[in-house]
Order: structure tokens, then sequence, then C-alpha cells
């Protein structure tokens, strides 16, 4: 009986076996016969948006009206002296006196007031001094160093002192695209412009890097505050907290030793001597 049961598995084994080759076999041929014809698609992906510029409006309207300066470009440019009649302040619509080289044959040129000078807060090499347009005038007539001068634009009144310059070209701002940069690059907030000392979203701050550290614009730099320092309650030992991460902005605008940054995200308020590093 054992017998006859071990001979029924071996053939029923058998026959199993035939019959899956020869569905493979069937498989085989029915594929190398079947005719494939291919014809050109179009692979679909992911559409990812262009990142956005900088708002032009805003870096357009600072660069028209701030420019930094070095001591000796304000040294040499000319300066006003006074209003007709002796008067001291000029207002709008006024002629008035400056004194200084007027040979580039400029018609028209802007007046600025010197503000806060830029320091580098590590080692107190001197960037540049914020100057802020003040007002603009046109040239009517020049007598060797001395030019008369109607004011055609002003947001606060003229004073001896303040400085000429030719005029900035609105045209030279151009978009700002975000952009990554090759290598970290580790600064500050160097100031606030208007002498302010906090900034918020869509502020302008400057920095003490620019192009000789490789800085660009475009360049993206999260700003973090440094963590207090505070007293280990067991210990007693001072000690300090890890730096925050409270913003995000943008560079808009490069010099070779600092630039300026429009803040795209503030947590909190970013202030003079917080640290920016790119991501």
């Amino acid at each position: 009986m054992k017998k006859r049961v071990a001979v029924y598995i071996s053939l029923l084994a058998s026959l199993i076996n035939t019959d899956a080759a020869a569905q493979r076999k069937t498989m085989k041929s029915e594929i190398s016969n079947r005719e494939v014809t291919l014809s050109p698609q179009i692979r679909e992906q992911a559409h990812r948006p262009p990142a956005a510029p900088l708002p032009q409006n805003i870096m357009q309207q600072f660069l028209s009206h701030n420019m930094v300066a070095t001591e000796t470009e304000l040294e040499a440019a000319p300066y006003v002296l006074g209003g007709q009649e002796g008067r001291l302040l000029v207002a709008l619509g006024d002629d008035f006196y400056a004194r200084g080289d007027f040979t580039h044959n400029h018609l028209t040129y802007g007046i600025y007031r010197s503000g806060q000078p830029y320091l580098d807060p590590a080692t107190g090499e001197l960037f540049g001094v914020h100057a802020k347009q003040v007002g603009s005038a046109r040239i009517k007539h020049i007598n060797g160093s001395i030019a008369t001068l109607t004011a055609i634009g002003s947001s606060a009144e003229l004073r001896r002192q303040d400085r000429l310059f030719p005029r900035q070209d609105p045209s030279r701002v151009t978009a700002v695209y975000p952009r990554s940069l090759d290598h970290v690059i580790e600064g500050q907030v160097l100031a606030v412009p208007e002498g302010l000392r906090k900034a918020g979203f869509l502020d302008i701050v400057a920095l003490n890097r620019g192009t000789r550290h490789g800085l660009s614009n475009g360049a993206t730099m999260v700003v973090y505050q440094t963590g207090n320092s505070i007293t280990d309650p067991i210990t007693d030992q001072r000690m300090g907290l890890p730096d925050e991460r409270i913003g995000l902005l943008r560079v808009f605008y490069t010099y070779e030793n600092m630039s300026f940054g429009l803040v795209m995200a503030a947590d909190r308020p970013l202030t003079i001597g917080d640290r920016v590093s790119n991501p």
C-alpha cells in the first residue's frame, strides 16, 4: 500500500512540473511573437515655479535716497554755503549757493546729509558714512568754484555743509533673485539705517560683510540672537545659552566691506550685533 502511494505522489509531481514548464514555454512564445509599437511620450514632472525676486520698490526707494560714502568722497564733494540774503536754511524753490568742483557738468544734484559712520564691531575699521538725501537741486549758473542752484526737491530744509552728489539713477536697481553661496559666511548686523536700534519684517539692515568676503546680491542669511548668560542654580556656574534663530534676510546691495539686506522674516525684532550666517 505504501509503495503505491509513493508511486502516485511521484507521478503527480511529474505531471505538475511538466504542466508548469509547458505554461512557461507558451508564455515565452507569446511574448517573443508579440509585436510592440513604441512611440514618443511626454514625461510629466512636478512643476516648480521660479523663486520670486525681492520687492523692487522697497530697494529702489532706499537706494535712490541713501548711499554709503567714504570720508574722502565726502570731503571732495561740493557743499552748501547758504541761501540768498544770508539765510542759513534753504527751502523748496529757494536759490542757494554751493562751493566745490563743478567741472563735471552735471545739471542736477542730490543734496545729502552725513549720518552714522559704519564701523566694524570686531576691528573698528571704518567702512563708510551713511548719507541720506534730503533734497535735490538744479544748476542755474556757475562762477568758478561757486555755483548758484535752485532747490527742486526737499524732504527737509537744506543746511550749510550738506553735500552735493550726482543724483542716483533708479535704473541701477535691478531684480534680485535668491541664490546660494559656495561657502559659509558669518557676520553681524552692523546697523539699522535712520539710527534705529531694532528692525522687523521688510526693514533694511546693514551687515559687516561684503564682496571682499564672498557675499553677493541675493544671498539668504539666517539671523541668530546671542543666547543669554545665566547662572546654573545647582552648580552656581555662569553659562551661556545657545543662540536662537530669530529671522531671515536677503542681501540686495553689496559694497566691498559691507552690504544691505532686507528682512524677509522675523520672529522677534532684529538688533545691532545679532549674528548672521548663510544656511
